[in-house]
Formats: structure tokens, sequence, C-alpha cells
């Protein structure tokens, strides 16, 4: 071959490539439903995480078409919702939060589920993690008793304090459990804590006039998801009265202000909820697919919010971050 056609032939070659790359087949489609009790936005919600499982799905050659329902904390209108998804023709259901999950569970017995949920044994939706049993599975996001002391530290870190707040709901038993935890935590490093109640959006009004009038040195808000759509506006009252805050949750540092969060790397989460839909749709049952829980954790810091409330990250603090946002 004389060197002219052969350089016809490899730059023929090299544009085919791509035209060949792009002209291969979509992937198998696949209907596919997302509930959850949380607000459809990058904010506060899992719309913020939902192209990642896309992505991944459409890596492993299915091509997904959701049908989208976020309740944004109304509890009948999520019931509602579910039985709109269970009468649709989907392949599995998709519930990142255990009120989504649990109400996508009394709506069908028959389409696979795949959750995230703190306590899926208390919530109901599993036999055990080893054998979930009935038609859900998934990932345990569960918050261990090191987590919760840990935000402690955390705040303990920022420099001398002598008291800190924590948000919570008494009514979730899980809430209970972790601020006996919190509080165990911060006797030991000399701290006394103020309990802060939220069991609806009356509430919140008492929590943001607390922080005002109440000399803390941190706050603490519990990673209960009764408490979602309250994030920002105790955030906001934090930063107004440049009170150091740690959340469970990436998005309330990186988006709403928080100063940190520590908690289930998210992305982490995600990614598997991804694996798991792809393993369902190939076939397998979910009553054999054990819950995995959840292996990584991420510290997230905003410097923005640092530099807002007049303080600066030990440097020690910072070196362990996983993200910081600047």
């Amino acid at each position: 071959m004389d060197r002219r056609r052969f350089l016809l032939t490899s730059l023929a070659g090299a544009l085919a490539a791509p035209l060949a790359a792009e002209a291969q087949p979509a992937g198998k489609p696949v209907r596919i439903g997302w509930i959850s009790v949380t607000i459809q936005s990058p904010e506060r919600g899992p719309e913020e995480w939902r192209p990642l499982v896309e992505r991944h799905l459409r890596q492993s050659g299915w091509d997904p078409r959701f049908e989208l329902r976020y309740a944004a904390g109304d509890l009948d209108r999520l019931a509602v919702m579910a039985e709109e998804l269970a009468k649709a023709r989907l392949d599995v259901i998709v519930a990142p939060d255990t009120q989504g999950a649990v109400a996508a569970k009394k709506a069908t017995a028959t389409i696979p589920i795949v959750m995230s949920s703190a306590d899926p044994i208390g919530a109901g939706l599993v036999a055990s993690l080893g054998r979930p049993g009935g038609n859900i599975t998934g990932v345990s996001n569960a918050f261990d008793d090191g987590i919760a002391g840990k935000w402690v530290e955390l705040l303990r870190e920022l420099g001398p304090a002598s008291s800190i707040a924590v948000v919570w709901n008494p009514a979730t038993r899980a809430a209970a459990a972790r601020i006996g935890v919190i509080e165990m935590a911060a006797t030991k490093l000399g701290l006394r804590v103020h309990r802060l109640e939220i069991q609806s959006a009356g509430d919140v009004d008492a929590v943001v006039q607390a922080l005002a009038r109440t000399s803390v040195n941190g706050l603490i808000f519990d990673p209960d998801l009764t408490l979602i759509p309250y994030v920002r506006r105790v955030a906001d009252a934090a930063l107004r009265q440049r009170i150091p805050s740690v959340f469970a949750f990436a998005p309330a540092a990186a988006n709403l202000g928080a100063l940190m969060a520590y908690g289930p790397s998210l992305p982490d989460i995600y990614r598997r909820i991804a694996i798991y839909v792809d393993r369902v749709l190939r076939g397998a049952k979910p009553s054999e697919l054990p819950v995995e829980q959840v292996q990584k954790y991420d510290l997230v810091i905003n410097l923005k919010t640092a530099k807002a409330i007049g303080l600066t990250i030990p440097p020690s603090l910072l070196a362990r971050a996983d993200r910081v946002i600047e």
C-alpha cells in the first residue's frame, strides 16, 4: 500500500470510530418509578443524585425512563403517589428515603423496590438485612452511635465551647436514641446540651427564636427525614446568629450554608442503589438480595460559612475533609 493510500485509509478509520460509537444502539428501555417524601430540588431532595443513578444504568446497558414523584413532606400525598406508581407498568421502583419506601411497599407487593433507609428493619421494610423477604431490598444508611458522637467532637474541635443545641424530633425512635448518644458525648467533653424540638412546621419559629436568645457554641441538626423541610430555616438562623452548625448530609453544607456536614456518603449510597437496580433488572429477586450497610462517610466543610461567622477552621480538621466549599 502506498503512503497516500495508507494515510487516507487511516484517516477514514479515525473518522469512522466516533461515528460508530454514536451509532451504537441505545440500551434496553426500562421504566423506573422514583418516589420520595422530600422536595424535588438540588438543594433538599434526591434529584441532585438521580442523574448519578441514571448514568450508571446507561453505562450498564439500560435506557431508563423515570416516573418521578416528590411529596414535599406531605405523607398523605406520598401515599397517593405510591398508588399511582403501583398502577403504572414499571420494572422497578426506587425509594431513596424511608417514608417513600414504606409508601411504595404498602402500595405494591409485586413491583421490585430498591430503597435507602436508616432503619429498614424497624420501619418494617425488610425481615432482616441478610434475607429481606418480599419485594424490597437496597441500602441501610443507619447512623450508628459513633456518628452521633462524632458531631459533638467536630464542634468541640472548633475551639473552646460550653454548650450546644440539638434540633430533633422527639416523636422519632431513632432520633431519641441519637440524642442520648449526643448528650453522653457532650457530657464527656464538658458541654451542656439544649434540646430544641420540631414535630411540625409550627415549631420552627420557636426554634429560630431560641437560637437567637440562647447562647450556644454549636448546633447539631438531627438527620430525621421529618425535619428536612426545615433545614434551610434552621441553617439560616444558625448563620445569622454566627453559630457553627453540623448536619448529617452534604447538601446542607454544600448548598444551604451549614458550616459542616458529616454522615453517609450520598454519592456512594446512590451508586449502590444503581447497582441494586441493575441487578434486579437482570432478574435478581429482591427477597434474596441482602441489604447492604453503608460503609463510607464524608466530611464537608464550608469555608464561606466559616468566614461569615468569623471562624477559623483548624488545619487538622480541614485536612480530614472529603470536600471543602470555598
